[in-house]
């Protein structure tokens, strides 16, 4: 038992000095495994995977749901229904493996997971950007100014103990060189979990639930 506990204590103490210095170079950091393959790397999603399942795809440039071959520009429903933001810009598709990362981020605590998924939503704007310059200055797409993530209410905080949404913001953030703010939007009306909810529901229980300070 004595030996048991001495291994196990030589391979704590490395993973707590490493939370302790998260910016160690690449040759210094401790290995780990990838979140997908589990294949045993420096990186929480190592480059195999995130080449596999990161796929490009024509998306609408108002909504950023997928579009139809012959619709390069806009999707029908932002033409009859255009939506109250000028631009969405989508990482990845909401589906496996995505949808379950994002999953273990926001319910279970793996707040590692935070980095390359912000990483991979900064390099979608700087991509996204890229193809609005090519098309013209008709579909340009401004830099921003500052990331703000969605506010938990105060109820929902206490129960997760996070904000998995500031901390997306905030890899996001330092990857394109820009300023987090959590203190800009307020959560004021707790909602009900919006899992279950279709859009019509969703946006109903949201309405008047976000104010601006």
């Amino acid at each position: 038992m004595g030996e048991v506990q001495g291994k196990a204590r030589q391979y704590i103490e490395p993973m707590a000095f490493r939370l302790a210095l998260p910016s160690l170079p690449p040759w210094l950091a401790w290995p780990g495994q990838c979140a997908l393959c589990h294949a045993w790397g420096p990186h929480t999603l190592c480059t195999t995977c995130l080449r596999d399942w990161q796929r490009p795809v024509c998306r609408c440039a108002r909504c950023a749901l997928p579009l139809a071959p012959h619709r390069p520009d806009a999707c029908a429903d932002c033409d009859v229904r255009p939506p109250e933001f000028d631009r969405a810009v989508a990482a990845v598709h909401y589906a496996p493996p995505w949808s379950t990362l994002i999953a273990r981020l926001k319910f279970q605590g793996q707040t590692p997971l935070a980095a390359p998924l912000g990483q991979l939503l900064a390099d979608a704007v700087r991509a996204q950007r890229l193809l609005a310059a090519q098309a013209g200055p008709a579909a340009d797409m401004p830099w921003p100014d500052v990331v703000l993530p969605v506010p938990l209410s105060w109820h929902r905080l206490q129960e997760r103990g996070y904000n998995q949404s500031w901390l997306l913001a905030q890899a996001c953030g330092r990857s394109l060189g820009l300023p987090t703010r959590h203190d800009v939007l307020r959560r004021v009306q707790h909602t009900d979990r919006l899992m279950g909810m279709g859009a019509e529901a969703r946006s109903h229980a949201l309405r008047n639930a976000f104010a601006v300070r």
